[in-house]
């Protein structure tokens, strides 16, 4: 038999300062990310109206790309593309 451990971080102790600081940080803020080619890309972390903006965006970008490009672009290509039109 092994001696009883203490809590550990691992285990649900106490956080962290700094992620008690992350966690303030981006209060009222919302991560936007889109699915393309069966994996997720992140397109950041924003207040939430302009979150809620974004991701209509984005989604309709990747609605209309999925229906009428083909061949079917890049996960690559749709990354740059979203980044570049913001």
């Amino acid at each position: 038999m092994s001696a009883p451990r203490g809590p550990s971080s691992t285990q649900g102790g106490a956080p962290s300062a700094p992620a008690i600081a992350n966690a303030n940080a981006n209060a009222g803020k919302k991560a936007v990310h889109v699915k393309w080619a069966g994996k997720t890309i992140a397109l950041g972390t924003f207040p939430s109206a302009e979150a809620d903006e974004k991701c209509a965006r984005a989604k309709a970008l990747t609605r209309a790309w999925r229906s009428t490009m083909r061949p079917k672009p890049t996960r690559e290509w749709v990354m740059a593309e979203l980044e570049r039109l913001g």
